[in-house]
């Protein structure tokens, strides 16, 4: 089945495909909903797109996520480190990237962003502890934040930037 969003532009683009990343599969009922209500086929597209956001805003504050995750910045990062705050570092890059020019951070615990739902477990006493989520440039620890929040981790923060802020701080 093809859905036609009839919005043109990368940057346009790029918001519908976070948002259906963001709201998984409940887009699809919104257009079936719509289209059952007497709407055709694009304009319930259209329709579930314009109301998507703010859906996807109402259900993710039911649940306690934020669309927007908290960031942190690499200096802020390294300021909290310094003061010896108890946070936990989940860096969610794969094994092998741990060893390459970017380096990971000390004592982070590392759990490939594919394994975390199933690995979550292993974090279950890190409940209560702010979590800051590591990976490259941003991105997977965003997917990653997302996972955490929908279970229950309720103090979660993405290192801005990742590995690649983190560097350039040093330097």
């Amino acid at each position: 089945m093809i859905f036609q969003f009839g919005f043109y532009g990368k940057s346009r683009n790029s918001k519908i495909a976070e948002e259906l990343e963001v709201e998984g599969a409940n887009w699809i009922k919104k257009i079936f909903k719509s289209k059952d209500a007497g709407i055709s086929g694009s304009q319930a597209s259209g329709k579930a797109m314009e109301s998507g956001s703010s859906d996807a805003r109402k259900a993710a504050s039911r649940n306690g996520e934020s669309l927007n995750k908290e960031t942190i910045s690499a200096s802020e990062l390294k300021r909290e480190l310094d003061s010896g705050a108890p946070i936990l570092i989940l860096d969610v890059r794969e094994e092998s990237e741990l060893s390459g020019k970017l380096g990971h951070l000390e004592n982070s615990v590392n759990i490939p962003v594919g394994s975390l739902e199933s690995r979550i477990s292993e974090l279950k006493e890190a409940k209560d502890r702010e979590i800051i989520v590591v990976c490259r440039s941003g991105k997977r620890a965003e997917r990653a934040a997302e996972i955490l929040i929908r279970n229950s981790f309720g103090n979660v923060k993405v290192l801005k930037g990742g590995m690649i802020a983190w560097q350039d701080l040093k330097t």
